[in-house]
């Protein structure tokens, strides 16, 4: 193992351990070391681009922008593009949570499905208010959750995710949510 040893590590390297480190405080120093040696050894092995379309975002706008009601609406804007025609392609969006128990994922909804010829486009998405007597009491109470964007073809097949923090926290005596854009 690389830290077994005292081989040194390139300072990228030692980041990586200690932030695997600091994700998995129970997992062993050997374990870590593992993970880190099979993650350099995946970088080594890339030969380029994954298979299929290649999609660049370029812009997200959310509305409400920073610190809102978790019942508000919320109205997402994508800018992307793409270098292969998405036939029948829509983008889907769910709302996931870990909780004590298990893992929550809550379907929001997606767009229509659309045809995106080679080129740049715009995404629109709108989900109505949210019924905060609805939502149970366990995904309230967890303070992060993660707002996923997914590219999906007619297939099911997901092309790509954009991935978005949620932070929900008590302010006066209500729940408020914070969505951190990937691209500020």
């Amino acid at each position: 193992a690389l830290l077994e040893n005292q081989d040194p590590l390139l300072p990228s390297s030692k980041c990586y351990f200690f932030l695997l480190q600091s994700l998995f405080p129970c997992l062993s120093r050997e374990v870590l070391s593992h993970l880190l040696e099979a993650s350099m050894a995946e970088e080594e092995e890339d030969t380029g681009p994954p298979p299929g379309p290649v999609v660049d975002v370029s812009a997200i706008a959310l509305s409400p922008e920073g610190e809102s009601r978790f019942e508000d609406p919320l109205d997402i804007v994508m800018n992307f593009s793409t270098d292969t025609t998405l036939d029948s392609f829509c983008w889907r969006f769910s709302y996931t949570v870990d909780t004590s128990r298990k893992r929550k994922i809550i379907d929001l909804g997606s767009t229509d499905l659309v045809c995106y010829p080679e080129g740049a486009h715009q995404m629109a998405f709108s989900a109505p208010g949210f019924d905060i007597n609805a939502v149970p009491n366990d995904i309230r109470t967890q303070v992060n959750g993660l707002l996923a964007c997914v590219l999906t073809g007619p297939n099911g097949e997901e092309v790509m995710t954009v991935n978005m923090v949620v932070q929900l926290y008590m302010k006066e005596g209500m729940l408020m949510r914070f969505i951190f854009n990937p691209l500020d």
